[in-house]
């Protein structure tokens, strides 16, 4: 999301959630920005994916303007997949009988 902000010098695409010191000084990273949304909890792992860049200081929040999170997102899109199949299941049904009436007049009708 932050691709096109042109305050955005780089955005490493495919990096790890857990960010370690070696990952930011090799990539001679400046800057890690997260917005004000909740980072997602991992169970059984208790640490912070930021700790690495707050421990060198260049780690900074920006308040998040938007309610629009992946939290929401994620909730959108499997809300919308439980009604696409729900609705796709009603099609596949009515398909369904179509077809088989239509073999069955078709049976009757070679009979």
């Amino acid at each position: 999301m932050c691709v096109p902000f042109r305050y955005v010098d780089e955005v490493f695409i495919g990096a790890p959630f857990f960010i370690e010191k070696d990952f930011l000084e090799k990539m001679k990273v400046s800057e890690v920005i997260h917005g004000t949304d909740s980072i997602p909890d991992f169970p059984g792992d208790s640490r912070d994916p930021y700790g690495a860049a707050k421990e060198m200081g260049i780690y900074h929040t920006i308040t998040s303007v938007s309610s629009l999170s992946t939290t929401v997102l994620v909730e959108r899109i499997i809300d919308n997949w439980a009604a696409f199949a729900k609705r796709n299941l009603k099609k596949t049904g009515r398909e369904k009988d179509v077809v088989e009436k239509g073999q069955a007049e078709k049976l009757e009708s070679d009979q």
